[in-house]
Order: C-alpha cells, then sequence, then structure tokens
C-alpha cells in the first residue's frame, strides 16, 4: 500500500497494513568484519629500559601474571584470557613498542594474507612459519606503512584461564590497542584493505575506531604528531 497523506496537515492517513520493513543501506559493520581474516588483537610487545619496574607494574597494578621468560624477557597473561600472553615485556637500552600481533581464522588464511601483503609491496619481517614462543602456533611478521612492526598468527595454544569473580579488578584480556599516527586515513586504509577490518565510529577527526568482530573496535588510530603506541 503506498503511503497517502491527509489533506493540508502533511500527517500520513492511517493504514488498513502493517508498514514494510526498515532497510538500512549497506550492512553492518559487525557482520562485514566478520568476513575479516582477524579474529581479535592477541598481545602487545614492549621494550623498556625499566624491565623490572615494568613486570613489577603489569603484574602489580594490572594484574597480569608471568607465564613464561628470560632473562631480559618475561610473557605476561591476563587470569581471564586464553590467550597465552598479553603483554610481552624485553629489557632494551630505550623504550619501544616492539611489536603488536593478532589473530587469525586459521593458517590458510595466514598464508593467503602473507601473500596478499607481498604483492601489494609489503615488506615481510618474517615469512609465514612455526613460531617459537609460548603458545607456538603458525605465523608471520611484516612492517605496516608508518614502520610498525605487527605479526598475525593462527592455531596457538590456549592456556588456562578462569572467569572472573564479582568486582575482581584485574583485565579480563586484551581487547585493543591504540595507535598514534600523523596520517589517520592512510594507516585506516591500509588496515581496512589488508585486515578487512571494518570502521565503528569516529571521535570527530581526531580517533578512528576499527573492528574484525562483534566488539566496538579492536584498533584505534589517533592522531598524533609522530607514529607510535597510544600510552
Amino acid at each position: 500500500m503506498t503511503t497517502t497523506y491527509g489533506p493540508l496537515t502533511g500527517v500520513p492517513a492511517p493504514r488498513d497494513q502493517p508498514p514494510p520493513p526498515v532497510r538500512l543501506r549497506g550492512e553492518p559493520a559487525s557482520a562485514r568484519a566478520a568476513r575479516s581474516p582477524i579474529t581479535h588483537l592477541r598481545y602487545v610487545a614492549l621494550a623498556t629500559e625499566d624491565f623490572a619496574g615494568a613486570v613489577a607494574f603489569y603484574e602489580g597494578i594490572w594484574g597480569l601474571y608471568r607465564v613464561g621468560g628470560d632473562t631480559g624477557v618475561a610473557f605476561l597473561g591476563a587470569v581471564g584470557s586464553p590467550e597465552p600472553y598479553v603483554i610481552r615485556v624485553r629489557a632494551a637500552a630505550q623504550r619501544r613498542t616492539d611489536l603488536i600481533a593478532f589473530g587469525a581464522v586459521s593458517p590458510a588464511a595466514v598464508d593467503a594474507l602473507a601473500g596478499r601483503l607481498g604483492a601489494g609491496g609489503v615488506r615481510l619481517a618474517r615469512e609465514p612459519g612455526t613460531l617459537d614462543t609460548p603458545g607456538g602456533g603458525y605465523g608471520f611478521r611484516f612492517f605496516d606503512p608508518e614502520g610498525r612492526l605487527v605479526e598475525v598468527s593462527a592455531g596457538v595454544a590456549a592456556k588456562a584461564y578462569r572467569e572472573l569473580e564479582e568486582r575482581e579488578s584485574v583485565p579480563r584480556r586484551l581487547s585493543h590497542v591504540v595507535l598514534n599516527s600523523s596520517n589517520i586515513p592512510v594507516l585506516m586504509s591500509f588496515y581496512e584493505r589488508y585486515f578487512g577490518l571494518r570502521l565503528s565510529d569516529w571521535l570527530e577527526d581526531r580517533m578512528c575506531f576499527l573492528r574484525c568482530s562483534a566488539d566496538h573496535h579492536s584498533l584505534a588510530i589517533a592522531h598524533a604528531p609522530h607514529a607510535g603506541l597510544d600510552t
């Protein structure tokens, strides 16, 4: 039935049938993001000149716990996450972000993504293969347009975890990371193109939020003078 309007009022006349459903234009971002080869953020690897202080902070303030390590390296897990670790801390002369790691849906997706990046002229730092970090798995590493080292992996063995108790103030998991960039559109376009991430939201023109799942975002990009990790 076609909508008709009453005389002079501009108000729709009564219908003899319910109106048709409203069809939103396009596909919801969550549905599009579900087709991404990327599943979630795994961990962030940090280097620091104060190794002992950083480990103490993540264990004492954040409530993470050590799941492995060696001299000058500590792998820290979250009690509520099956990820082998969510933060890696390394002793170094200068503070920096070593690596940002994401999960992929399968080893085949890892190979396919590495192939697309290579064909697109993106420099791989490590070809797909078996990983020797806690949890193992199959993955590769590459440099994004601003020089960050990024890892993508699949088949990583889960660690033991538990549900958090009511009012237990410790992280459940590492859900997202915020990158600083002087050119948000270029970096956003890169991760949309290769990772299949989809835009969830903008904070004016200062920050964008990208998703790979039903979560609001796994990666955010904030405007800043220099590339880096937002802390």
